[in-house]
């Protein structure tokens, strides 16, 4: 008879590990889809930066790439690559690339 006692209140305890263990879940893969997108919207930055025909468009592309510091370091590689390779690119956005080339590295 004491078990029946204590019947409601493990279902209770049982309900809410199950509902905190439910939110860990679907916090745990949200924050995996945010840091997708985020991704995706700073590959597509690089993409424009060096694609559109535009260059205003790729200025500010490559502006705009300080505002992931999360991929500092590619960044940081991938402008300081393009630079020791030169070409038209390079030439025209020289500005921007330092701009963000100091950006980055007056954070360490």
């Amino acid at each position: 008879m004491q078990s029946n006692v204590w019947v409601p209140y493990a279902t209770l305890v049982f309900a809410i590990i199950s509902g905190l263990f439910a939110f860990w879940k679907w916090a745990d893969q949200r924050k995996r889809e945010l840091y997708e997108q985020r991704f995706e919207q700073y590959w597509k930055l690089i993409e424009l930066a060096q694609e559109t025909p535009l260059i205003a468009k790729q200025k500010v592309a490559l502006l705009l790439l300080k505002r992931y510091p999360e991929y500092k370091t590619e960044t940081i590689e991938f402008l300081s690559d393009a630079k020791k390779r030169g070409g038209p690119w390079v030439d025209q956005n020289a500005i921007q690339i330092e701009d963000v080339l100091a950006h980055f590295t007056a954070e360490n």
